[in-house]
């Protein structure tokens, strides 16, 4: 009987591993997709949603990235403009924490604003332009 050695080389082997692993992390949703940071507003510096000082890591939300509006903070946010092309991935109201909406449209792929608890309400406070929910419904407010 004789040996004959496999023609696979280590390089194709190599290859076929780590698209084996890619193949099974693609089934729990992990693999060719970033993973999209969190933006915790810890609101230390104003109320401008835009300025980077207000959140955690020094930079306003990235596009894709689960945005969450905490409490403490010692200034909630106000928002005025429009993030159409930097989409957050999920919106969350931490209760007790408010979100004022002055004016503009703001995307999300979903949005969490959990009614009374023992930790008091969020608040997401509309007073015009429109919120446009990827997972949901829309929202318009101000004059028609």
């Amino acid at each position: 009987m004789r040996f004959v050695p496999p023609t696979t080389s280590r390089r194709t082997l190599s290859r076929g591993i780590l698209f084996a692993g890619c193949v099974a992390a693609a089934v729990v949703g992990t693999c060719g997709r970033p993973a999209f940071a969190q933006a915790n507003w810890t609101g230390g510096t104003s109320t401008d949603y835009f300025d980077g000082a207000n959140w955690s890591g020094g930079t306003v939300p990235a596009s894709g990235a689960t945005v969450n509006i905490l409490t403490p903070a010692t200034y909630m946010p106000s928002y005025t403009g429009d993030n159409t092309g930097n989409q957050t991935g999920e919106f969350n109201v931490q209760p007790g924490a408010t979100f004022t909406m002055t004016s503009g449209t703001f995307q999300t792929g979903g949005m969490n604003i959990p009614s009374n608890n023992a930790s008091g309400i969020a608040t997401f406070n509309m007073v015009s332009g429109s919120v446009r929910v990827a997972a949901g419904p829309s929202f318009n407010a101000g004059p028609r």
